[in-house]
């Protein structure tokens, strides 16, 4: 089983333009397709043992929207 890592960015780019108004579509296409195939494949995503990361996702994403186009969330 490989591993992953998600950046904070691709998450928030994976949101859309209004979320990243930086970001081209291409790229926002691009996140929200890596975002999907992690989800349905092998993939595990990693979190520190502490999960700081999910406190980093908080306070950079709306926990409503983060992925709603695929899903992704926390708890």
């Amino acid at each position: 089983m490989d591993a992953v890592i998600i950046d904070t960015n691709v998450l928030v780019v994976a949101n859309g333009k209004a979320a990243a108004p930086q970001a081209s579509k291409e790229c926002v296409i691009r996140c929200q397709a890596r975002l999907a195939n992690i989800l349905r494949g092998p993939e595990m995503v990693l979190l520190d043992d502490k999960k700081r990361i999910i406190q980093e996702y908080r306070n950079n994403l709306n926990e409503k929207r983060v992925g709603s186009e695929i899903g992704f969330g926390w708890n």
